[in-house]
Parts: structure tokens; sequence; C-alpha cells
């Protein structure tokens, strides 16, 4: 009996962790850019290369778009490296932005960190990041805050 009992825990255990999906950062995001006094409502769509970017162990390259509404649509292309010894992800992409007639790079760094990181581990909350756009210059172009839809 006491067999029968510790087989029907270990079956649930391994039920529980069946459901359990593993958390990645890849999805749609919407994005507030904030530039000088100005807040644009953007669209980020994140997602690794080669597979999801989980946010247990990921370091690989990641791809996507940026999507400035009425404006201009780019694809991204970068980086992410995620850890759960830091509970921290971090995140470098480059974008062309087209708008007013010209085209210029624009570089994100955006970082989970790690209370958004337990908070998406612990309680199942959506990402949100955090970061900074820049010139090709290294000026800051502005700051942003995206939150998984």
């Amino acid at each position: 009996m006491k067999f029968l009992a510790a087989l029907g825990v270990m079956f649930a255990s391994l039920g529980v962790h069946a459901f359990n999906a593993v958390p990645v950062l890849d999805g749609s995001y919407a994005m507030k850019l904030k530039i000088g006094e100005k807040v644009f409502d953007d669209e980020l769509v994140l997602k690794g290369a080669q597979g999801p970017i989980l946010l247990q162990e990921y370091e690989d390259s990641i791809q996507g778009l940026i999507k400035v509404p009425g404006i201009f649509e780019s694809p991204l292309e970068g980086s992410a490296q995620c850890s759960s010894v830091s509970l921290l992800c971090d995140l470098d992409f480059t974008i062309v932005a087209t708008e007013n007639g010209g085209s210029y790079k624009v570089r994100y760094k955006a970082q989970l960190d790690s209370d958004s990181y337990l908070k998406v581990v612990q309680q199942g909350l959506p990402p949100v990041l955090k970061g900074a756009a820049y010139y090709e210059n290294g000026q800051v172009l502005g700051t942003f805050e995206a939150t998984r839809n």
C-alpha cells in the first residue's frame, strides 16, 4: 500500500511539472517609449533566433520587430542573455528607423530586472522590460518600458 501511495505522489508530481510552462520572453509587447516629454505607444515583438528565449538560461541571438504605428515597422536583430543564477535577462538589439524622409539605426538595451524576473517565474505575471534607446553615436534617444501582452 505504501508503494501505491508513493507511486501516486510521484505521478501527481510529474503531472504538475508537465503543466508548468517554462517562462520565456518571446511574445508581443506594448512598449511606451519616452522621448523628452512625449510618450509613444509602440509595439515590440521578440523571439529567439534558434528557439524560445528561456528565462532560466539563454545566451543567443534574438529577432523580431518594432512597429511605430502609422510611421514605420522595422525588423530587429540582436542578442539576449538570461540566467537563473543572476535572476536577470539582458537584451541588446538594433533596428533601422525610417521617418521624415530619412533612415537611422537605433540601438535598444533592455533588462528584465530581478524583481520582474521573480514575478514572472513565481507569480506567472507578464515580463516587463525596461531600458533605453540610443542613436548610432551613443546619445540617448529615450527610455522605455515594454510589457508583454
